[in-house]
């Protein structure tokens, strides 16, 4: 059995400019991000009918054929990966639940890509990892997402990442001190709205969007911020970071109305009246978990205002790793 951990993801700045819409336009696009300490761990092991194929996650599935499985992203990787029948695949999640924001399908489809390759004898650079997890998701099954979740979920760290118009991607590490990263760690809580939202949609909608010129405009102020946001945690800047999140998610939810709701305006303005130095919903918006930078001391006081769970996570942990293996006996 092989046992793999791959962490979700929290970006700062210029999340979709990472999408096909965007840079193959002929504009590189920019991403400020950062692997956080809530992983997607999937097992890979032999399956006791050697015919057969048993998918655990929300569901199981026991088939005799790859094609049966109905999860498209475990069915493409089997397929990518030349896997056969006698395997048994499950997962679990930290953070429960689609929707989040939190980058999960690709964390998880990385993670599946890797304890199949590790069980076929292959040590995955996560270059190898990023890209065939972007292969599976945006070509093979054609979703209309980005390629940050990918290679945040491979690299791990704190990045800045461009996306050339020619789809290549360059991962420039951030390299945030240990006591800067456990400020953040206190000063960046996630909170969660109660909210789930089909971010494929969202998605389809923003790329849609960028085909106008203003909105457009907007998306290449997005990838200015993500150049900013760098600087700010080169420099240690928490709370500029705090501002460029805010200017970044008010430019957002120009590029895409339906990134936020009225409900979502509600909360977040009260968590900048009660202290909040600036946020954004995590991912393409809708729903699932916002990020403030939050003061320490005004922590209480925007509990308060929100009235939602808030929790605290690591920056900049590392990316996919085995962490356990063992082989059958029999």
């Amino acid at each position: 059995m092989i046992l793999v951990r791959t962490p979700l993801r929290v970006s700062f700045a210029g999340g979709g400019t990472d999408i096909p819409a965007y840079y193959e336009k002929g504009d590189v696009g920019a991403v400020t991000n950062a692997a956080i300490g809530a992983h997607i761990y999937v097992t890979v092991g032999k399956h006791w009918d050697p015919e057969r194929i048993r998918l655990s996650y929300s569901k199981t599935e026991d088939v005799d054929e790859i094609d049966d499985l109905h999860h498209d992203l475990v069915r493409e990787a089997l397929e990518y990966t030349g896997s056969r029948t006698g395997i048994e695949i499950s997962s679990i999640a930290q953070i429960p639940g689609s929707g989040t924001g939190l980058g999960s399908s690709s964390s998880y489809t990385v993670a599946v890509l890797h304890a199949l390759a590790a069980k076929s004898g292959l040590n995955p650079s996560p270059a190898w990892l990023a890209q065939a997890a972007c292969t599976v998701e945006l070509e093979r099954l054609e979703h209309p997402g980005g390629k940050q979740d990918q290679f945040v979920a491979a690299y791990g760290g704190i990045n800045h990442m461009t996306f050339s118009p020619q789809g290549l991607v360059t991962v420039g590490r951030i390299d945030v001190p240990k006591h800067l990263l456990r400020q953040m760690d206190r000063n960046f809580p996630l909170y969660y709205t109660n909210l789930t939202r089909r971010s494929k949609r969202l998605l389809s909608q923003t790329a849609r969007g960028l085909s106008k010129e203003r909105l457009r405009a907007e998306a290449k102020a997005t990838v200015g911020l993500a150049s900013q946001a760098r600087e700010a945690l080169v420099d240690g800047r928490l709370p500029d970071l705090g501002e460029i999140m805010h200017e970044g998610w008010e430019r957002k939810c120009r590029i895409n109305e339906n990134a936020s709701t009225e409900e979502i305006d509600e909360l977040y303005e009260k968590a900048i009246k009660a202290g909040a130095i600036g946020g954004k919903l995590c991912g393409a918006g809708g729903g699932g978990f916002f990020v403030f930078c939050v003061p320490e001391e005004k922590l209480e006081k925007v509990d308060q205002a929100l009235g939602l769970r808030r929790i605290h996570v690591n920056y900049g942990v590392t990316g996919s790793q085995i962490v356990y293996r063992d082989h059958a006996s029999f």
